[in-house]
């Protein structure tokens, strides 16, 4: 029984790199939520916005640099409002 319960605490852990992936897509990429929780596996809203809200403080404090944007994403005048939100 207690190894059926790890498994399921285990099951739903996500790495810091796809909690990362997952908020840049959204704050810097612009990309529908709902989207982005299916191509990524991640199976709560609540938890996809915690996770861009933490990142979103995090580039507000200086805490952490967007990445740099892609020539595409320069030219798309939605992603560069995104990415001075």
């Amino acid at each position: 029984m207690q190894d059926h319960i790890r498994d399921l605490l285990h099951r739903f852990q996500y790495s810091e790199q796809l909690k990362e992936a997952a908020a840049f897509r959204i704050l810097i990429g612009g990309e529908d939520p709902r989207h982005v929780m299916v191509d990524l596996d991640i199976h709560n809203s609540y938890t996809l916005r915690n996770w861009v809200s933490q990142y979103q403080r995090k580039i507000q404090t200086g805490l952490f640099v967007a990445p740099a944007m892609k020539r595409t994403q320069k030219q798309d005048v939605h992603a560069l409002q995104q990415r001075n939100q």
